[in-house]
Order: C-alpha cells, then sequence, then structure tokens
C-alpha cells in the first residue's frame, strides 16, 4: 500500500496569516546554517574568517538566494505561465524556487562580500558549500509537505498518493533530501578533519558542486518534469554545473600536488 500524504502545508496561524512549513524550513535552515558556519569558521578558519563577517553575510545570502532561486524558477522552468501572470512571480510563500538559480545568486553575493571585506574567497565558498546541504535538506523536505515535485508513478513501496495527483509517485523530494542534504552534509562535515582537504581552500566547495550535480542528475531520472532531448531542464543546468566543480577541482589539486598534504 503507498504512503498517503495527509500533511497540510500550513505550519500554523498567526494574527490571520497562514505560517507554511515552506517559509518555516527557509527560517530554520538559515539558523542552523548560520550556527554551523560560526563553529566550522571558529574552529578551521579563525585566523581568514571572523564570525561577524559570517553574521553579516548571511543578510547578504538571503536576498542572494530568494531572488536568485525566484528568477531561476521563473526563467528556467516556467517562463512561459509567468509571462502570462507576472505579479504571480512575487508569490514567494506558494513555493517555486530554483536550487541553480539560488546558487548563482549566493556565489555573487559572496564574490561581491569577500571582495569588500578583502576576506579570502576560497575558504568562505568551503564554509558556505559546508552549510548549503543543511537547506536544501529542509527545503525538499517543505517541498514533500506542499505536495510538489514529486516523481514519476510508481508501485514500489516507497510509493507516495499525494492529493489530488492521480496514482502513487516517487517522493523524489524525500530522495533529494537525503542525498543532496543529509549524505552530503555528512560527507562535507568529514572531511573538513582530513588534512588534504583543510590545506587545499576551495576543494570542499568544487566537491559540494559536484555532489549534488551528480545526485540531481541521478534523481531527476524518477522526477515528473518536462525533457528536452530526453533530459530534464534540472540534469541539463547540472551539466554545465558538475564541468565547473570538476575544472576547479583539478586546478587547486594541480596547484598543489606536495605529497605531505
Amino acid at each position: 500500500m503507498p504512503f498517503v500524504h495527509t500533511v497540510s502545508p500550513i505550519c500554523f496561524h498567526l494574527f490571520g496569516l497562514e505560517i507554511r512549513w515552506y517559509g518555516v524550513a527557509y527560517v530554520v535552515s538559515f539558523i542552523l546554517a548560520l550556527s554551523y558556519a560560526r563553529f566550522l569558521a571558529r574552529r578551521f578558519a579563525e585566523k581568514e574568517i571572523s564570525e561577524q563577517n559570517l553574521e553579516d553575510f548571511f543578510f547578504w545570502a538571503f536576498w542572494g538566494i530568494c531572488l536568485g532561486g525566484r528568477l531561476g524558477h521563473v526563467l528556467f522552468f516556467q517562463g512561459s505561465y509567468f509571462a502570462r501572470h507576472p505579479l504571480e512571480v512575487l508569490a514567494f510563500r506558494d513555493g517555486g524556487m530554483s536550487f541553480h538559480g539560488g546558487f548563482l545568486g549566493v556565489l555573487l553575493a559572496a564574490g561581491l562580500f569577500t571582495y569588500k571585506r578583502k576576506i579570502p574567497i576560497p575558504r568562505f565558498l568551503d564554509i558556505l558549500a559546508s552549510v548549503a546541504p543543511i537547506g536544501l535538506g529542509l527545503g525538499r523536505v517543505a517541498n514533500f509537505v506542499n505536495s510538489e515535485l514529486y516523481g514519476v508513478p510508481t508501485n514500489g513501496a516507497f510509493g507516495v498518493l499525494f492529493p489530488h495527483v492521480p496514482l502513487p509517485r516517487h517522493p523524489t523530494q524525500l530522495y533529494e533530501a537525503f542525498t543532496e542534504g543529509v549524505l552530503t552534509l555528512l560527507l562535507l562535515a568529514g572531511l573538513w578533519r582530513v588534512p588534504f582537504f583543510q590545506k587545499r581552500p576551495g576543494s570542499l566547495a568544487a566537491l559540494f558542486v559536484c555532489s549534488y550535480a551528480f545526485w540531481r542528475f541521478l534523481i531527476d531520472f524518477w522526477k515528473e518534469s518536462p525533457h528536452y532531448a530526453g533530459f530534464t531542464v534540472g540534469q541539463i543546468l547540472c551539466i554545465p554545473m558538475a564541468l565547473a566543480g570538476g575544472l576547479a577541482l583539478f586546478r587547486i589539486f594541480k596547484k598543489n600536488r606536495d605529497p605531505s598534504l
């Protein structure tokens, strides 16, 4: 028997307003990510990045994620729909955020912020990449609660019957929450303790990019999404992402070949 999805997307009501799990996931993600980023800075990058810099940047990151993620969703996934309903571009609470757009938004914000504060960007990006899976994981769980971004029909044991959706579907939101969220978070957390990666700033950020591109490309085969030449939009966007991450890793490792590191 498939799991019947009955979870309400509304977390609670406040002064007559609906507070949705989607928004709560973003707030909790920022709180947890900032706490973990401060820990990593104290433990591994105290001389390069202050906790105050991280606290200041998270305001920039918030707008980078929100604006970049929303614009990415509008441009990459539903351009024709929003062209007909332009005011709905601002309907953030209804969901609809693109990781690739948010990724570019945060990357741009990080570049501007580190240039302004004269902070070494490779180590800064390592910290951002290490906390990003927190937001990815909780964000995908929120997608599950919202009954959006589900997968193709399945008769398997993991099938979920979403509201107003015919046939049980793959809960690809939860697949991504586990792989892009939990697994990637644990992988990067472990590698911070490996001298090989500690002494190669930027390597963890590049590895995160490759990891996300791999898992997203794989799971999109089970996601119900428009296809172009046999691939989803997400898969197509992951190809240059994986190439960029792989090239960055190659250049970082080539730059420092000391076998003692």
